[in-house]
């Protein structure tokens, strides 16, 4: 089970709210509340790392935009360019990377779908988001296909293969960080509604 999964696991535990409000005892409440801080204190770690990964995130794209430059520059005196090649290999690793992501949102879906067979808390809203993250699934599939057999093909000297295979690197690293940028905006999308949903039941003070 990775990161997101289990963060989403901890989070559906919460879906049990509903079944205890009716009782309204003392105990009750402060799990309520407990579960309240629990909640709000993930929020605040999630926006660190939202924080960090920008910061991340910044550092390798202007790694990476220098690298292509300095590649261009050698290969500019043969009339050459990097930049399609980085083009594509941008795309086929944005392929791969949202194959996990749509992956991993499915199966956050059916641990809330399955988790102790609360199926009445399966809205219209999960099924379709279930289904477009499938379908998107599809598609980057495809395009891992497409660019994988017919398109990646770059035109430069061996004396530049080192170079290239940094740049390479980078791409991929650069994609690895918006994959957990991507995750981590969806789990703080999570529990802000689940946060929500528990101050409905937990009368003011």
């Amino acid at each position: 089970m990775n990161k997101l999964q289990h963060a989403l696991l901890l989070t559906v535990h919460h879906n049990f709210y509903s079944s205890y409000i009716q009782q309204s005892t003392q105990n009750d409440l402060l799990t309520l509340r407990m579960r309240r801080a629990l909640i709000q204190s993930k929020l605040k770690w999630n926006a660190v790392d939202l924080q960090k990964n920008n910061v991340t995130l910044k550092n390798i794209t202007k790694a990476l935009q220098e690298r292509i430059e300095n590649i261009n520059i050698q290969l500019s005196p043969d009339g050459l360019s990097i930049n399609d090649y980085a083009a594509c290999k941008g795309k086929l690793m944005e392929a791969e990377t949202g194959v996990g992501l749509m992956q991993n949102f499915v199966e956050a879906i059916e641990i809330e779908e399955n988790f102790g067979k609360l199926q009445r808390f399966i809205t219209n809203d999960t099924v379709k988001m279930k289904e477009c993250f499938e379908n998107k699934k599809k598609k980057y599939e495809g395009m891992i296909d497409s660019y994988e057999v017919d398109i990646c093909s770059p035109v430069h000297p061996d004396v530049l293969h080192q170079e290239i295979e940094e740049m390479t690197d980078l791409i991929s690293d650069m994609y690895s960080e918006i994959q957990k940028q991507t995750e981590t905006v969806f789990q703080r999308k999570l529990y802000t509604y689940r946060l929500g949903e528990l101050e409905k039941l937990i009368p003011a003070e």
